[in-house]
């Protein structure tokens, strides 16, 4: 599952650069899954499972990142050679290579690591780990420790046969731990 969103943003590259989707889509997109991250965010505090989807869906951010990469390098790949004005054709062919395998080195190390390892900020169970951890600070809201609440929000491994780590079925899980605790606190406020 965590090389999905790497291959659909691939895919989605290839057919943006070919034209077949259009860059008001992209935004689109982008925009849906930054209102999803931001909400999500917002809403953690009050509504933990409302968080963990809205989180969960703003995942197409990363296949937009990955797609728009993937249209970079491709263009890159091929007009580059174009813009540098060589005139041996040996020594234009090792610059070249050298121009698309430095930018192809800097987009790999800086967005596409994170998203095929699924860690990094791009990833859901890290933003909803940190959407949680933030608000559940509050005096009102925080759990006490030593609690299946407090795992929840602070450990990676919840007691009582509960969620390991951050995936989907775990952010979910936290999440209905967390609203019990909201619930049987009366911290919904």
């Amino acid at each position: 599952m965590v090389g999905l969103p790497a291959l659909a943003g691939a895919l989605f590259g290839v057919a943006l650069y070919l034209g077949l989707v259009p860059w008001l889509y992209v935004a689109t997109v982008l925009g849906l899954g930054l209102l999803a991250a931001f909400t999500g965010r917002v809403v953690a505090g009050k509504y933990p499972v409302a968080a963990a989807l809205l989180i969960t869906a703003s995942i197409v951010l990363n296949v937009v990142v990955m797609a728009a990469a993937t249209a970079a390098l491709l263009w890159t790949g091929l007009w580059v050679p174009q813009l540098l004005p060589v005139s041996n054709p040996e020594t234009h062919k090792q610059a070249v290579a050298a121009v698309a395998g430095a930018l192809s080195t800097f987009v790999g190390v800086l967005v596409t690591k994170d998203i095929e390892s699924g860690k990094g900020q791009l990833w859901p169970g890290a933003q909803f780990r940190k959407a949680i951890e933030t608000a559940f600070a509050s005096e009102n809201r925080a759990p006490k420790g030593d609690t299946k609440a407090w795992d929840a929000v602070y450990q990676d491994r919840v007691r009582d046969n509960g969620p390991i780590g951050w995936g989907l079925r775990a952010r979910l899980q936290r999440a209905w731990i967390l609203r019990d605790h909201l619930r049987s606190a009366g911290s919904r406020t």
